[in-house]
């Protein structure tokens, strides 16, 4: 037996709690596999169930939040099994590139992490030790799964194969009230927790002060004015919808307080007095306990009887169907063959009784087909459905407003501005071919000192003119701010892990020196924008601004978004907008949410969909917005590499859902004029405003 390679990551972050594992591909291809139940998805064996699976070329583990330690082993034959763990399986995983790499759910960059030494079917080893908080430590070790092919088996569970009934009081009572048991059991000691105990909790997890008695339901406030009509009608008919709900659910509230004998409860302080009499709390020496194993909803109040279908369905789903998937992956690799009862129970060491079922619920779940008595067969259904629940009403079917009427677009006008990015260059007064970049371009952006390119997980570059390029920054977030002279950049640097670590970094372009500015690094950051020499940026939660030279200071107003040309700021609360000048002066302005500042300040913006415009609500006259009709596939999203950006403070250059065209809209005139750009285009480089 000889150790043939490994690989060890010590802060892997699970996506939607999976540890996830693939096969690497081999020259930039993938084969077509077969169809079979072991294909990724294909059907409940191929699943992750109460801790590990694996099939064709795919492997999942339920890990739980936090950062986790997994080393990965590649033997040449069955290693001795050793060590203290918490839950041990063995799966399978069959390899057809022979190496393997650890990844997330949703995908991500593939990485040869270990070779297994050829393509071929291997058994696996799963082992996990508990941490003490979030994250666990893991050992994944692969050899070759030799003929006849044992199928999965656990050796070790830390938890049983079937949990506990739910007890269904998130789905009766909603879970925003639900949530107030388990505070009770953090915000304590051993001994309970007092009202005192649960308002500081509240106030240390940024709830607010009222938070004990703020409205169970409350009442939401009216829509606020979006300047086109269907948009408000719609928002006036979604409130509307949403206090009808409110009042339903405080009446339904009601009716289970009386039936348990007490007030009916519309803060969360009054919700502890009913949680008391339902028995899922208890209340003694001015403390409440929670109760580790509450009473079924269904068994403490008389609920509708289709009310009480759907909780029995969500029980079961709760109890039995990761273990239904632990059956199906076994069932998987018997081909065929007969097994009994009591065989399935050793091998997933659980007991008769929740296996017979576990089995019971697969059948009615169409994820197994099982036959026979003693002796039993199991084939695995593809595509195993879910257990039904509540029916979901379709969508709200909003009135879109009258077309306008065909958009009129010019010929082509100037190129833009700044430059853009176009096939690997950047393209403007001279053209510059850019090296390859492992992560993709988010934004790039002028500076006095040349081209910032700022992508996803890569140092930033600088184009400098003549075409010099030089990269600086380790571990910096994607979102960083100019200042108005293009001369210094701020941006966080993050390293993320059990022990996070921020701070805040402003880069001098001419020479790429840097200054940190003073702070505790435990405290997570978040850059906003800079006006002069200061930058404004969120520490912890709160609005705060820094000037070098010296310590950063908390202010007084929130602040979402800051102007750099005119330094106006923007905030938002339940009655709409708060654009506050430099000099303290505050406009209250009743618009939606949505809506951004213009450059230098004089006034915001909302981008609207289907069909698309852009509407100007000028500060001086916020009664007379001015609403331009765009291209039916134009990008408006903000957010994406080729949104809309700011040529001047009166263009904006907006690209297609393609990239190009692109339209040159004058917020003067109304105009639009289509922009010659170049083919392949990947992103537009956004100017200094300040400057034009």
């Amino acid at each position: 037996m000889a150790l043939l390679g490994t690989y060890h990551e010590d802060e892997y972050l699970p996506e939607y709690g999976l540890i996830v594992l693939r096969d690497t591909p081999v020259e930039g291809s993938w084969p077509e596999w077969p169809e079979s139940v072991l294909n990724e998805g294909a059907s409940a064996a191929a699943r992750c169930g109460t801790f590990a699976g694996g099939g064709n070329a795919w492997f999942e583990a339920s890990a739980g939040d936090g950062y986790h330690v997994i080393t990965m082993e590649s033997h040449d034959s069955e290693p001795p099994e050793d060590g203290e763990w918490d839950d041990v399986a063995e799966t399978l995983y069959r390899s057809w590139s022979g190496i393997v790499g650890l990844t997330i759910l949703t995908g991500a960059q593939m990485r040869p992490d270990l070779r297994l030494g050829g393509r071929g079917l291997y058994r696996v080893r799963v082992a996990r030790q508990k941490g003490e908080d979030f994250g666990d430590t893991w050992r994944l070790q692969f050899w070759p799964q030799p003929e006849p092919v044992v199928p999965p088996r656990w050796l070790k569970r830390g938890t049983p194969p079937v949990p506990s009934p739910d007890p269904g009081w998130d789905t009766v009572i909603g879970s925003h009230a639900w949530e107030l048991p388990y505070i009770v059991s953090q915000a304590g000691d051993q001994d309970g927790a007092t009202i005192d105990d649960v308002a500081a909790w509240a106030l240390t997890h940024h709830r607010p002060a009222d938070w004990l008695d703020e409205r169970l339901f409350p009442v939401p406030a009216p829509a606020l004015p979006t300047g086109h009509a269907d948009l408000d009608e719609q928002a006036t008919q979604s409130r509307s919808s949403r206090i009808a709900e409110a009042a339903a659910e405080e009446a339904k509230l009601a009716g289970y307080a009386a039936q348990l004998g007490v007030p009916a409860p519309t803060t969360r302080r009054g919700l502890l007095t009913f949680f008391v009499a339902a028995g899922l709390v208890t209340y003694g020496g001015g403390k409440y306990r929670r109760v580790s194993s509450p009473p079924l909803a269904r068994e403490v109040l008389r609920l509708p009887a289709d009310l009480v279908t759907q909780l029995a369905m969500q029980s079961d789903r709760r109890q039995y169907q990761s273990f239904a998937t632990d059956i199906a992956s076994v069932a998987a690799w018997l081909d065929g063959r007969a097994v009994t009862v009591g065989w399935l129970a050793d091998q997933l060491l659980a007991t008769q009784e929740e296996v017979r079922a576990t089995l019971h619920y697969a059948q009615t779940q169409a994820m197994l087909e099982v036959t026979g008595d003693t002796e039993l067969r199991m084939d695995v259904l593809r595509g195993g459905r879910l257990p039904a629940g509540g029916s979901t009403p379709p969508p709200a079917q909003v009135k879109s407003p009258p077309k306008p009427a065909p958009v009129q677009v010019s010929e082509a006008g100037a190129p833009p501005r700044a430059g853009v990015l176009a096939a690997g260059h950047i393209v403007d007064d001279e053209t510059v071919e850019l090296p390859p970049l492992e992560s993709r371009i988010s934004r790039a952006l002028q500076s006095a000192y040349g081209i910032l390119l700022i992508t996803y997980g890569d140092p930033i570059t600088l184009v400098r003119p003549g075409g010099e390029m030089v990269s600086f920054g380790t571990d910096l977030m994607p979102h960083v701010v100019l200042s108005p002279d293009g001369r210094r950049l701020a941006t966080v640097e993050a390293r993320l892990g059990r022990d996070s670590s921020y701070a805040l970094q402003l880069y001098d372009l001419a020479d790429l020196s840097q200054q940190t500015m003073p702070w505790d690094d435990t405290l997570s950051i978040g850059v906003i924008g800079m006006y002069r020499d200061t930058v404004y940026f969120s520490g912890e939660y709160k609005p705060m601004s820094w000037t070098p030279g010296s310590d950063p200071v908390q202010l007084d107003r929130q602040v979402r978004e800051i102007d750099p040309i005119s330094g106006r700021t923007l905030a938002a609360d339940s009655t709409g907008l708060i654009i506050t000048d430099q000099d303290g002066t505050t406009h209250q302005v009743p618009l939606d949410q949505q809506c951004q500042l213009v450059p230098r300040g004089a006034g915001v913006y909302r981008v609207r969909n289907f069909p698309n415009a852009i509407t100007v609500f000028p500060l001086e006259d916020i009664q007379n917005p001015q609403t331009h009709w765009l291209p039916d596939d134009s990008m408006l999203s903000p957010s994406m590499a080729l949104g809309p950006v700011w040529e001047s403070p009166t263009t904006l250059l907006v690209p297609s859902k393609t990239g190009a065209p692109v339209h040159r809209l004058d917020l003067t005139t109304g105009a639009l004029e289509r922009v010659p750009t170049p083919p392949r285009l990947q992103a537009l480089v956004e100017p200094l405003l300040a400057a034009g």
